[in-house]
């Protein structure tokens, strides 16, 4: 699995497609991903708001994550930094952001190659060889 994160409109998505050639029609929106299926993705981005849906629908993200991972070992995941910035006043947010910081360790410790899109530049965070 490829982990590619960094702030909202940084380019994660058109480093996907150059880089690893995925067409648009393959990636999949982590907004409208069907959460209760099996099915396998090439590519996910926005992976952060399929955690707010899982929250939402009271699934505990970590353990979903952990299975999608399990069932998408060769997929890109692309998902923003949230927690970033001002912590939210309200409770809800700041539990969201928490879900989303775990789940992005989990992705990352699980990843061949993570990397942070900074205004259109990859860094490379972590690639096993």
């Amino acid at each position: 699995m490829i982990f590619i994160t960094g702030g909202i409109g940084q380019g994660k998505r058109d480093h996907a497609k150059k880089v690893y050639g995925i067409d648009k029609s393959k990636m999949t929106d982590g907004r409208v991903f069907d959460i209760n299926t099996s099915k396998t993705v090439e590519c996910i981005y926005d992976y952060h708001e399929l955690i707010r849906r899982l929250i939402i629908n009271g699934i505990d993200p970590e353990e979903y994550t952990k299975e999608f991972v399990r069932k998408n070992a060769e997929a890109v995941v692309i998902m923003n930094e949230v927690g970033c910035g001002i912590i939210p006043a309200e409770k809800e947010e700041r539990l969201y952001r928490e879900a989303v910081g775990r789940c992005g360790c989990i992705l990352a410790g699980r990843a061949e190659k993570v990397i942070r899109i900074i205004c259109g530049i990859p860094i490379v965070l972590k690639e096993k060889k």
